[in-house]
């Protein structure tokens, strides 16, 4: 089960003074998992350090290697609960505003297609 997050904000979402779960495999599921996971830490959850994107040792203070950083946010989407498959993935970086975008289509476990350009852009921002 998941909490209904405000994409703009981070905020619980009340809806008639009720916080909503949600437990399906719909995309817009899918996209909060997936911007919760972008914005974690690897080491960040105390009582699991192995969880998290490696920002620190991988990405950030490194020369960019796009490869690399590319098989990094592949993991973490492929790992997503709710997704099965990841059939397209790009890589952008604008090195003047250091930010990363990620554009990519996968597959859900329920079948359906998950295009991120349906969700907003997916931006790395450091």
């Amino acid at each position: 089960m998941d909490l209904l997050l405000d994409q703009a904000t981070r905020d619980l979402v009340l809806v008639a003074g009720v916080i909503p779960l949600s437990s399906d495999d719909s995309g817009e599921t899918t996209a909060q998992r997936l911007r919760i996971r972008f914005a974690f830490f690897l080491g960040e959850y105390f009582a699991d350090t192995r969880q998290g994107v490696p920002y620190f040792r991988d990405i950030l203070g490194q020369k960019f290697k796009r490869a690399e950083v590319s098989a990094v946010f592949r993991r973490v989407i492929t790992t997503t609960p709710g997704i099965a498959s990841l059939d397209a993935f790009d890589l952008g970086f604008d090195s003047r505003r250091r930010v990363l975008s990620l554009t990519f289509r996968a597959i859900l476990n329920s079948g359906q297609v998950f295009d991120s350009a349906d969700f907003g852009p997916f931006l790395v921002e450091f």
